[in-house]
């Protein structure tokens, strides 16, 4: 029979055994949820389809519900439009070519500058214009505004088919609003990617994305 001490001395060193591989494995498993969190997140970021589809996601609802408003409100709301049937499909047939124009510039634009950062600076930028969000909300407002006037024009009726006349002043003027601000965001777009393409705009992205992931990893060291 062992002595009483060396039976405690045992016990305490098979719990102490037990309760490092328990402490390691929470500690692997919290790594591992962060890393997958961070790639994650890094995936969203990079990628030019997360913006441009809440953009189109929102827009869709937005259509819909507008155009259930102008049809509770019976077309009351038409005469702020200030135009018949004819009129709506003809301000939204130009809002809805011109929101093609404006995305396929904006197409044009990002594939020249990624083209000559590329061949001038290096290929590992390429991801810093790919996860700007200035880019990625002016393609997703462009073509958020391009689906909204598509629903909304369907929805014209000029009752020579037998239906009942609609037009949705509401939601007509709200495409009208968007084309405003498409047109803002595509002044700003352009002086943006000017300045964005300059070698000290290049380097402080670089740094400042540099920074954020030592913070990232060495959270402690922060000052």
């Amino acid at each position: 029979m062992p002595p009483q001490g060396v039976t405690v001395g045992a016990s305490r060193a098979g719990h102490f055994g037990n309760a490092v591989p328990a402490r390691g494995q929470t500690e692997h498993r919290r790594i591992a949820v962060t890393a997958a969190l961070h790639g994650l997140r890094e995936r969203l970021r990079s990628g030019f389809w997360a913006v441009p589809s809440v953009c189109v996601a929102l827009s869709i609802a937005l259509a819909l519900a507008l155009v259930e408003a102008d049809r509770r409100l019976n077309g009351s709301l038409s005469v702020t439009f200030g135009a018949g049937p004819d009129g709506a499909r003809e301000v939204l047939g130009a809002i809805t070519t011109a929101m093609i124009t404006f995305t396929g510039l904006v197409f044009s634009i990002t594939v020249v500058v990624l083209q000559l950062t590329s061949s001038q600076f290096s290929p590992r930028v390429l991801r810093t214009f790919l996860r700007d969000r200035q880019t990625q909300w002016a393609l997703g407002v462009f073509t958020a505004t391009f689906v909204y006037s598509l629903l909304v024009l369907r929805t014209v009726r000029t009752g020579d088919d037998g239906q009942q006349q609609f037009v949705p002043g509401l939601a007509t003027n709200v495409a009208v609003g968007l084309l405003l601000l498409s047109v803002g965001l595509f002044v700003s777009y352009i002086h943006h990617i000017s300045t964005a393409i300059q070698v000290s705009s290049i380097i402080d992205a670089i740094g400042l994305e540099s920074r954020q992931a030592l913070d990232r990893r060495y959270p402690a060291s922060r000052s």
